[in-house]
C-alpha cells in the first residue's frame, strides 16, 4: 500500500496483483464490458440489453462505470461480488483475478477525488 501511494506521489498509475493498473482495467473494461457499459466518457452510450424473456422483450439501460463508480456502496468488495455474481440481466463473466482487480481499480479510479473510499 505505501509502495502505491509513493508511486501515485510520483505520478506514476498504482500497479494492482499481477502488475496491472486501473489503465489495464479500462482496457479490460473496454474489451470485456463496452457493448453494454459506457466504460469510458469518450465511449458513447451504448444501445439498450434487450432480453426476450419468452413473454416479451425487456430492455435495460445498463449503468456506465462512472454511475457505477459514484454509488456510495461500490466498494472493492461489493464490485468484485457484483461482478463475480452478476445480477439480471447482467451476463456471467469469467475474469482471472488479476483482469478482475485492474477493473475494479479502474472503476474505483473514476470516483470524485475525496469521495468516500470505503474498501
Amino acid at each position: 500500500m505505501l509502495l502505491a501511494l509513493a508511486a501515485l506521489a510520483a505520478g506514476a498509475a498504482p500497479a494492482y496483483a499481477g502488475g496491472l493498473t486501473a489503465a489495464d482495467g479500462k482496457a479490460l473494461a473496454q474489451q470485456y464490458c463496452s457493448a453494454c457499459h459506457r466504460v469510458a466518457q469518450e465511449q458513447a452510450q451504448p444501445p439498450d440489453v434487450v432480453v426476450d424473456t419468452g413473454s416479451g422483450p425487456e430492455t435495460y439501460q445498463a449503468p456506465s462505470f462512472a454511475q457505477i463508480a459514484t454509488r456510495p456502496d461500490r466498494t472493492e468488495a461489493e464490485l468484485r461480488r457484483l461482478i463475480q455474481n452478476p445480477h439480471y440481466p447482467m451476463r456471467e463473466q469469467q475474469f482471472i483475478p488479476e483482469e478482475l482487480e485492474a477493473i475494479i481499480a479502474y472503476i474505483r479510479s473514476l470516483r470524485a477525488p475525496g469521495a468516500a473510499a470505503g474498501c
